[in-house]
């Protein structure tokens, strides 16, 4: 394999995507560039294959990425998962409890002859629907409705994803957040006022360790990692370098190396384009 100098990795909402959560054509093409000169780029995201795939179609992708903030390592040239973690059936039959005794639903990510499935029991909030109905309509992704939760509790869990206000999602939040088999992502939506994510899975699993063994499997020299919300703190603990976009939360900022221009901005080349003509 050859040897990496520099091994670039980029968060997508609100870092490498516009407020649109699309990537700027611009964006591309100057990545693009700078891919065909020799520089490695990935992406970690709490994102799936299957809209990262179409988000990204413009981009030649070369490298594993993190997806499901570090759930899975998914090949973008073979077009499958290389890897998933599973959530044990213990801690899945927890969340399940937690969820129902804080009157909370969302939506479960399993995985069946190597293929992604996220299921639901019903689509509780106007949140949960616009979320599927996105999904659907932009990305063609399949989402299978479940008669209940607890039907997976037999099935490969790897991911829960769950949508609502901060109201409602803190108690699922404190109550699970004790468990030490479980790994939680909690942290405010960059795109709607009042929206909160709270993201279950395997304590083995976070953008953390997936770029971690991202960098087993690509031996880089030096990695730089791109982020502007609390769920890519971990991601800069894997990094040499930290850079936070200028749109980033002020938390973020004050933990990263650098800050560059926002992701309207298209902060993420810009960074890269001077920092690998200073290695290259």
């Amino acid at each position: 394999m050859e040897q990496i100098d520099t091994l670039y990795i980029s968060d997508l909402d609100g870092t490498l995507l516009n407020s649109k959560a699309e990537l700027e054509g611009e964006a591309a093409y100057r990545l693009n560039e700078l891919i065909a000169r020799g520089m490695c780029f990935s992406v970690a995201t709490a994102r799936t294959y299957a809209t990262v795939d179409r988000m990204l179609t413009a981009l030649n992708r070369k490298y594993p990425e993190v997806h499901m903030n570090g759930v899975m390592l998914y090949d973008p040239v073979e077009g499958k998962c290389m890897e998933a973690v599973n959530i044990s059936k213990e801690a899945v039959k927890l969340c399940f409890q937690v969820m129902r005794e804080c009157n909370v639903t969302g939506f479960i990510y399993t995985i069946e002859d190597g293929e992604l499935i996220p299921c639901y029991e019903e689509l509780a909030t106007p949140q949960m629907q616009e979320f599927h109905d996105e999904r659907v309509l932009k990305y063609n992704k399949y989402f299978r409705k479940v008669e209940s939760l607890e039907v997976l509790c037999q099935t490969q869990v790897i991911y829960m994803s769950l949508l609502n206000t901060e109201e409602k999602l803190q108690p699922v939040y404190e109550r699970l957040s004790k468990c030490s088999d479980l790994h939680i992502s909690y942290y405010k939506d960059i795109y709607a006022e009042e929206l909160w994510y709270l993201e279950i899975s395997d304590a083995n699993a976070s953008k953390e360790n997936g770029v971690k063994r991202l960098i087993e499997i690509l031996s880089p020299k030096r990695v730089v990692g791109f982020g502007d919300n609390l769920n890519d703190i971990p991601l800069f603990e894997a990094c040499d370098v930290a850079v936070a976009v200028e749109n980033a939360r002020q938390t973020v900022k004050e933990r990263a190396d650098y800050v560059t221009l926002s992701n309207e901005e298209l902060g993420v080349p810009v960074f890269i384009e001077k920092d690998f003509k200073c290695i290259g």
